[in-house]
């Protein structure tokens, strides 16, 4: 047996479905989910809806590894939609404009912050705005205007998400209204005489 240790980073199922979409398992090898450094999903059904990706440390330089950091943040998240849209599909609801994923990317001491969505067949990534990191404790004001930016983009991302699981929920409400509780079988055909002519 053998154990793969990765620190600070946790499986996209997302990716892995993207990944084994076209093999056959049976024959093919089914390729291991894409690790991010942070990752957050919904409480009730496990949808995958945010994605964090850091560089680095605060002293970190290479320009290679900021690149393959951002395109790997990129590609996640549409992982992420794509999935999110499939399970709305899943459900009944084929209608994914409101749907977005939400990631962060983290390089030296700033953190931008992106929404990712689906129009006319085409991804859009937009930039919802950054913060500082202060690099010392004592400086609050940095530190308040991070804690400020998190709290709004979360609501903004809060909002996304209640709006889709709004829709859900009524839905569910209507086949929750046309449920059979009971299913009773047909009696028999009785034996009838034939008819004589």
């Amino acid at each position: 047996m053998t154990l793969h240790c990765y620190s600070l980073e946790v499986p996209v199922e997302s990716s892995k479905h993207r990944r084994n979409a076209k093999i056959n398992p049976i024959i093919d090898k089914v390729l291991e989910a894409k690790r991010v450094d942070g990752l957050a999903r919904l409480w009730q059904s496990h949808e995958e809806v945010f994605i964090y990706e850091q560089t680095g440390p605060p002293d970190f330089d290479d320009v290679t590894q900021l690149f393959i950091h951002d395109y790997k943040l990129v590609r996640t998240m549409r992982d992420v939609l794509n999935q999110r849209i499939i399970l709305h599909l899943r459900d009944g609801i084929s209608d994914h404009k409101d749907l977005a994923s939400f990631g962060a990317f983290g390089h030296r001491t700033e953190v931008s912050l992106f929404w990712c969505t689906m129009h006319q067949k085409s991804y859009c990534l937009q930039e919802y705005g950054s913060f500082q990191i202060p690099a010392i404790w004592q400086d609050l004001p940095v530190l308040a205007e991070a804690i400020i930016t998190c709290l709004k983009f979360f609501s903004f991302m809060k909002e996304n998400v209640e709006k889709v699981k709004l829709y859900t929920d009524q839905k569910n409400k209507l086949f929750a209204k046309r449920k059979v509780h009971i299913v009773k079988e047909n009696p028999p055909t009785p034996n009838r005489p034939k008819k004589q002519k």
